[in-house]
């Protein structure tokens, strides 16, 4: 008999439950594929990874007191002995009465205390109706608005109500649709999803940075710097600065170097004027110099008509030549 009711009862039971589209749309059931279920146990999986390795050590805890390494026993004698010492500093006779501790003021009657708070209220709403500011500063900075200002932001506001409903009523807003394969809207599968990587993306980190190496593998590797090879190289650097400003002071102008003819290729009538400087020192020695342009072709020399052979003159009885009344003119053939 018993069971019978029991089954009749629990027959009522299943046809009373509610249907399954129900229970999803209520949210205590989700319906989510195979592929979203495995997304999120991954998810849960990565973050108690985590989670257990960001947790404190054994060491730790029991430094900071919050883990106390003891017997059960141990800690309920500890906490017993807490309790009879609280109990004994209670009952001592040298603690003071509630009267002492109120005339002391240490107890305030709550009559009293509602009393001076509410007057202590009162007298700080004078004080801020004292300070508060003129109705005119007021309008001035915009805190408070006239009726003209009132109607006007109120204007304002039911012109942005009407153009926001008329763009919502536009054919061409897209729908949810749309707007998730554009990425603006996030379903549920796509934000597992990110938090997912995202949450890789924290554990590679986490492990990279625990097998970076250290500052001294660094430093011997010449990666890092130390602050005197950094000292040394900025010391290097100033005096390669000042051996160069050194020699760019010292170069020679462009007078100089047209004068030592280092420039003469690139200015032509310095090497004239310096030929004909020379021209002049030789001519006064009593030779002949021809000086020529680079650039400028020979002169033309006139050839002059072939005379008839004469015969030798004779020679002289003395032995010294006879000299000219006259020197001979030199002539000084050449373009300038």
């Amino acid at each position: 008999m018993a069971t019978r009711e029991r089954a009749e009862s629990l027959e009522a039971s299943l046809k009373a439950r509610p249907d399954k589209r129900d229970v999803v749309d209520s949210g205590v059931l989700i319906e989510q594929p195979p592929v979203a279920a495995q997304l999120e146990k991954n998810l849960r999986k990565a973050t108690l990874t985590n989670s257990l390795k960001d947790r404190p050590s054994k060491e730790t805890l029991e430094s900071a007191a919050i883990l106390i390494d003891q017997t059960p026993e141990q800690h309920a004698l500890e906490k017993n002995l807490a309790k009879s010492m609280l109990s004994r500093g209670l009952n001592a006779t040298n603690r003071p009465s509630y009267e002492s501790l109120k005339e002391d003021n240490i107890i305030v009657d709550s009559g009293k205390a509602k009393e001076l708070e509410k007057a202590m209220a009162t007298d700080k709403l004078k004080v801020g109706l004292e300070k508060r500011a003129d109705a005119n500063d007021l309008k001035e900075k915009g805190v408070l608005k006239t009726p003209k200002d009132a109607n006007k932001a109120s204007l304002e506001k039911n012109m942005a109500k009407d153009k926001l409903a008329k763009e919502l009523e536009k054919a061409q807003r897209p729908s949810v649709d749309e707007l998730k394969d554009k990425g603006v809207v996030k379903d549920k599968m796509r934000v597992r999803a990110e938090s997912l990587t995202t949450e890789m993306a924290k554990t590679s980190l986490k492990n990279e940075l625990a097998s970076r190496p250290s500052v001294e593998e660094v430093k011997k590797a010449g990666v890092l710097k130390t602050t005197a090879q950094a000292n040394a190289v900025t010391l290097e650097k100033q005096m390669n600065a000042d051996a160069v400003a050194k020699k760019v002071a010292r170069r020679p102008s462009v007078q100089e170097i047209k004068d030592m003819s280092i420039g003469a290729d690139v200015d032509p009538d310095a090497k004239v004027l310096k030929e004909l400087k020379k021209s002049d020192s030789v001519s006064s020695s009593g030779s002949t110099v021809v000086v020529k342009k680079a650039d400028a072709p020979p002169p033309a020399v006139p050839t002059a008509p072939a005379k008839a052979a004469s015969p030798p003159p004779a020679k002289a009885e003395s032995p010294k030549k006879k000299e000219s009344p006259k020197k001979k003119k030199k002539f000084f053939f050449g373009l300038f």
